[in-house]
């Protein structure tokens, strides 16, 4: 599995700011999008891995908020 530096990124605290609201409905919606993706992917096993990876990715950062 690839890293996602972005993941590094994440605030530690339980103190929100608009902007990390803003990144948490970003990334909710985002999730919506992927779960899309991977619905629709049949025959394309890179695009799937990645889908997943993606999804699963977006999956920390929402429980980390």
């Amino acid at each position: 599995m690839k890293s996602r530096p972005f993941l590094n990124f994440l605030p530690n605290s339980r103190t929100h700011d608009d902007v990390t609201l803003s990144l948490l409905d970003t990334c909710k919606e985002s999730q919506h999008v992927i779960k899309g993706i991977i619905e629709r992917t049949t025959d394309d096993e890179g695009m799937l891995s990645e889908a997943l990876h993606l999804h699963d990715d977006l999956q920390q950062i929402i429980s980390k908020v």
